[in-house]
C-alpha cells in the first residue's frame, strides 16, 4: 500500500466521520432549520458569488450550464466545522457537518455530467418553551439527491439541465411533566419530491461572464404521524393517534443571478443575486411558534486572484487567493415583521495539485445573525471553516486499486 491510498483512506474517513454530527443553533428549531447553501468551498470564500466565474474542477453552484470542460473523472467532497456565539446566551454550540459530495466526468468534448449528494436543511435543538413549561426536541431535515448534465451550445453559450430529488423527515418530540401526570406528544413529518432546474451561461473568456439558474418544483409532498400518551398516578393513557397520507406542499422557487469580470489577466471579481420564493405556511415546524415564512434573498460579492503560470513560480504563487462579503434577508420572519438577517465577510485559498487536475479549497467564513424572533438570545456569531478536495487524474484510480 502506498502513500496516496493512505491519502484517499484518510478523506474517505474524514467525510464519512461527519455523518455523525449535526448542525445545531439558537435558531434551528424554527422553521425548516437551517438552510444548507448550494455553495461550493470556492464560492464561499468568495461571499457567495462566482457563479459566473468558470472552473472546470468545481461543481460551481449546482447550476449545470457550467457542467462541461471537465479534463477527467473525478470526486469532490466537502466538510464544515463552525462554532456559535450568541451575545445574551452562555453556552458555545460547535458543529461538524458532511456537506455533500458529488462525481464529475466528462461525455464529450463539450458536454458533461455530474451526479451528487448534498444536504438542504437541517435542525438540531432543544429547549424549553416558557408559556407551557414543555422540553421541545426538534431534529431532522432534508436531504437531495442530484444528476444532470450541461453543454456547450456556442462558442460563448452553454446551457444545463438538473433534477433534485428531495427527502427527509421531521422528528418534533414533546414532554410536559406536572405534579400530577406526563404527557407527550411527538410528530413525524416526511418529506419526498422532485426538483427540476435549468442553468445558461455566457461566457467571453478572460473578459466577462453571466450566469443564470432556475430551480422549479414539479411535486414536493408532505405527511404527518402524529401521536400522543399521557401518563398519571392512576395509569397510563395511549390517546388516538393521527396519520395523514401525502398532500401537495408548496416548495419555493429559486433564481439565482451571477456576474463576473476580469480585471486583469489573473483577477476578477464576482457578484451573485439568489432569490427563493415564499414557502407554505403550513409547513411550520413547530406550528405554534410566533413566526411566519417569507421570500428571501442573498447579495454576494467577492474577488479572486488565480495562480501564475509561470514555470518558476514560487508555491505561494501558485495558489487561488478569494475574499468576500454577503448579506442574506432569510427565509423567516416574526408576526411583527422583523426578519432574520445575516451578514458576514469570508477569505479563502485554493490549492492545486497534480498538474492542477486536483485541488483543495479552504473558506474561513465570520457572520452574525440578528436575534429576530427571541430577544433573549441577542446577535448570534458565527466562525465557519470549510474545506473541500476535488480529486481527479490518473492517481486517484490507481489508488483505488492497491
Amino acid at each position: 500500500m502506498n502513500i496516496k491510498k493512505y491519502f484517499t483512506l484518510v478523506v474517505i474517513l474524514i467525510i464519512g466521520l461527519t455523518f455523525l454530527t449535526a448542525q445545531s443553533s439558537n435558531y434551528s428549531s424554527y422553521g425548516i432549520g437551517i438552510e444548507q447553501r448550494a455553495s461550493s468551498t470556492r464560492m464561499e470564500g468568495l461571499g457567495f458569488s462566482g457563479s459566473a466565474l468558470y472552473d472546470s474542477l468545481s461543481v460551481t453552484s449546482y447550476n449545470p450550464a457550467l457542467w462541461y470542460g471537465f479534463r477527467t473523472v473525478s470526486l469532490q467532497g466537502k466538510v464544515q466545522y463552525s462554532n456559535v456565539k450568541a451575545s445574551k446566551v452562555s453556552n458555545e454550540i460547535e458543529m461538524g457537518n458532511f456537506e455533500g459530495f458529488s462525481i464529475k466526468m466528462p461525455l464529450t468534448q463539450y458536454g458533461g455530467f455530474v451526479l451528487g449528494l448534498k444536504p438542504s436543511t437541517r435542525a438540531n435543538s432543544e429547549v424549553l418553551d416558557d408559556k407551557t413549561g414543555s422540553k421541545v426536541k426538534i431534529k431532522g431535515g432534508i436531504s437531495e439527491l442530484y444528476f444532470g448534465g450541461g453543454y456547450r451550445l456556442t462558442k460563448y453559450l452553454s446551457g444545463g439541465l438538473v433534477s433534485r430529488f428531495l427527502f427527509g423527515k421531521y422528528s418534533y418530540l414533546t414532554n410536559t411533566e406536572t405534579s400530577y401526570s406526563k404527557y407527550y406528544f411527538s410528530q413525524h413529518q416526511n418529506i419526498r419530491g422532485n426538483i427540476l432546474g435549468m442553468g445558461l451561461f455566457w461566457r467571453k473568456p478572460r473578459n466577462y461572464s453571466i450566469s443564470f439558474q432556475y430551480n422549479h418544483p414539479v411535486k414536493v409532498s408532505h405527511s404527518k404521524i402524529i401521536e400522543y400518551n399521557r401518563s398519571t398516578k392512576s395509569g397510563e393513557q395511549n390517546l388516538k393517534n393521527d396519520t395523514t397520507g401525502y398532500s401537495s406542499l408548496d416548495y419555493p422557487k429559486n433564481i439565482k443571478i451571477g456576474l463576473s469580470k476580469h480585471i486583469t489577466k489573473r483577477i476578477s471579481v464576482t457578484s451573485d443575486l439568489n432569490y427563493s420564493e415564499k414557502m407554505d405556511t403550513e409547513f411550520q415546524i413547530p406550528a405554534e411558534k410566533d413566526f411566519d415564512y417569507t421570500g428571501s434573498y442573498l447579495i454576494g460579492m467577492g474577488m479572486e486572484r488565480k495562480p501564475s503560470r509561470r514555470f518558476n513560480a514560487g508555491f505561494l504563487d501558485k495558489l487561488y487567493y478569494r475574499v468576500g462579503a454577503f448579506y442574506e434577508n432569510g427565509n423567516i420572519k416574526s408576526k411583527a415583521g422583523k426578519g432574520r438577517i445575516e451578514k458576514g465577510v469570508s477569505a479563502g485559498i485554493g490549492i492545486p495539485f497534480y498538474s492542477g487536475m486536483s485541488r483543495l479549497d479552504i473558506s474561513l467564513l465570520y457572520s452574525e445573525t440578528s436575534g429576530f424572533l427571541d430577544e433573549s438570545i441577542g446577535k448570534e456569531k458565527k466562525l465557519s471553516i470549510n474545506v473541500e478536495l476535488t480529486s481527479g487524474g490518473v492517481w486517484f484510480s490507481n489508488a483505488l486499486k492497491y
